[in-house]
């Protein structure tokens, strides 16, 4: 178990330490042809663990975690994402094994089930090899063409 991350305060401001103490964290690191491009932490509160404990054990959960916990009557029902950049941490640079001068894009996600959260993401990706797009709405008049 992990002490509450920081990065996921929004939590702690909804609801208080005492009511989510400690978390499970599940991380992962991302390779694209031996390269680092990422880092993927996930913060769950210990009583999601509690009724859903794969949360707790190594490994991948075959059906993705946002199905299991959906099967053991968690659904998570809607997300806030917070997008910035920001130079790495020692850590993060040699993790992501970038040098200096290369900012990290810090992806967070705060999932939510209908009742509270259940869910803090922090996605950490190098500065220099990625980027982020997003389509919303109806794109059936953008051209192959379009710049991407």
């Amino acid at each position: 178990m992990w002490r509450f991350p920081g990065a996921c305060g929004g939590w702690l401001w909804r609801y208080p330490p005492q009511i989510h103490p400690r978390t499970v964290l599940r991380f992962c690191h991302r390779y694209v042809d031996d390269v680092p491009w990422s880092t993927q932490a996930t913060y769950y509160p210990a009583w999601l663990a509690d009724e859903a404990p794969r949360l707790a054990e190594p490994g991948d959960i075959d059906e993705g975690t946002t199905r299991y916990l959906a099967a053991h009557g968690t659904e998570q029902v809607g997300y806030f994402d917070e997008i910035s950049t920001r130079m790495p941490t020692p850590d993060e640079a040699r993790l992501l094994e970038i040098g200096a001068g290369v900012p990290v894009l810090l992806w967070m996600r705060t999932g939510y089930s209908a009742e509270r959260p259940i869910r803090c993401t922090v996605t950490t990706f190098r500065g220099d090899l990625n980027r982020m797009n997003y389509e919303i709405g109806d794109q059936s008049a953008r051209s192959e063409n379009d710049p991407q």
